[in-house]
């Protein structure tokens, strides 16, 4: 699971301060940053919030390694361009064939 990481990226490239993105998440700065530094794994209800904030799937956020990507392809992830990185050679997100 790439949770921890993908929430300190995502929140770092779209500029908001651990402050900022706690309050848009009704949580406090000190649970955020346990969150980021996996200190603590948030509970699947807070996962749903932070993905909807970043407006990106569930399985993105807690699934893909995005400090792997390159800058381009976490720029249209952060611009709400998902549908369109999955389709570039993205494979890895398809299920697992027996």
């Amino acid at each position: 699971m790439y949770i921890s990481s993908n929430i300190k990226l995502l929140r770092k490239r779209t500029n908001y301060s651990q402050i900022e993105m706690a309050h848009a998440l009704e949580l406090t700065r000190s649970v955020l940053n346990s969150y980021e530094n996996n200190v603590a794994n948030p509970p699947v209800e807070v996962v749903m919030r932070i993905a909807d904030y970043f407006r990106i799937s569930l399985d993105t956020l807690v699934r893909v390694d995005l400090t792997r990507l390159p800058e381009s392809k976490i720029f249209m992830l952060v611009k709400g361009l998902e549908a369109s990185i999955r389709t570039q050679h993205l494979s890895f997100l398809n299920p697992i064939q027996p």
